[in-house]
């Protein structure tokens, strides 16, 4: 090895400097804000189409639609309640909430009303990524 390469090693061995490292958590916090404002207006979205749904099919007005939303409320509530009843303690020894036993009970109550067989998204993706 030459004296050009063992300067390269050691330039990439040498720990990032401190504004580096700032520039870089700055970075990674701007893109989960920014991932963050996706995520809200998808939901949003979501919202507005359920609600102009609920109104073509079944012709809620405002009153059951607002007794809709509170119904979803409710439905957030228990699953915020079981996820903060079973609780867990991780690999580094902090007690941690069960979201996998809420989301489980979640979809089988989905599964029960909607008749329809239901998956995780991530589930979908991993067979995706499979195949």
């Amino acid at each position: 090895m030459n004296r050009a390469q063992k300067r390269g090693l050691k330039r990439k061995n040498k720990p990032m400097n401190r504004t580096k490292q700032t520039e870089s958590v700055k970075f990674l916090l701007t893109r989960d804000k920014t991932i963050e404002i996706a995520v809200n207006a998808h939901l949003q979205r979501f919202q507005w189409f359920m609600v102009c749904a609920l109104n073509e099919e079944f012709q809620f007005g405002p009153d059951r639609i607002q007794r809709t939303l509170k119904a979803i409320d409710r439905q957030i509530d228990e699953w915020n309640r079981i996820r903060r009843e079973n609780t867990f303690i991780d690999a580094k020894g902090r007690e941690q909430f069960d979201e996998d036993l809420a989301n489980e009970k979640l979809r089988l109550r989905a599964e029960e009303v909607s008749g329809m067989k239901l998956q995780h998204v991530c589930d979908l993706y991993m067979r995706g990524a499979r195949s």
